[in-house]
């Protein structure tokens, strides 16, 4: 079973993405700023994704990509960022950081199963191709 860190200091936006996602079989973990996702990550947890809002108090989640980033976990972390307010500036820093896409609040609870489907089948790809080399 996938397992997915979803961070949002939102509870109601947490607890909504949490119950779609466990009706799609994944196994999901929460954390309500990018501080506390850090500190699960630190202590040696894994997760197949990070789904992350970027407004939240204590540490915000750019600065929780960076610092992930700088932890050099192999395989790298794979991260999907969730905002309702998201600039190109913003966009292109995420990118430096393993980020594999954003998306705009409010999140359509329909399509995010396929999307996540679509990420893992394309990180899988990927690193069977790195294996055969």
């Amino acid at each position: 079973m996938l397992s997915i860190l979803v961070v949002d200091d939102s509870d109601q936006a947490r607890d909504s993405i949490t119950r779609t996602l466990e009706k799609s079989g994944y196994n999901i973990v929460g954390a309500t700023n990018g501080q506390a996702a850090l500190d699960k990550v630190k202590t040696g947890q894994r997760f197949d994704l990070i789904l992350t809002d970027l407004n939240m108090p204590i540490m915000n989640g750019l600065e929780m990509c960076k610092q992930i980033y700088e932890l050099n976990l192999e395989p790298k972390q794979l991260i999907l960022v969730i905002s309702s307010d998201i600039n190109q500036e913003v966009k292109a820093e995420l990118k430096n950081y393993n980020v594999v896409g954003t998306l705009i609040k409010p999140i359509n609870h329909t399509t995010l199963p396929l999307i996540l489907s679509k990420i893992f089948e394309k990180y899988r790809a990927n690193r069977n191709d790195g294996k055969k080399q």
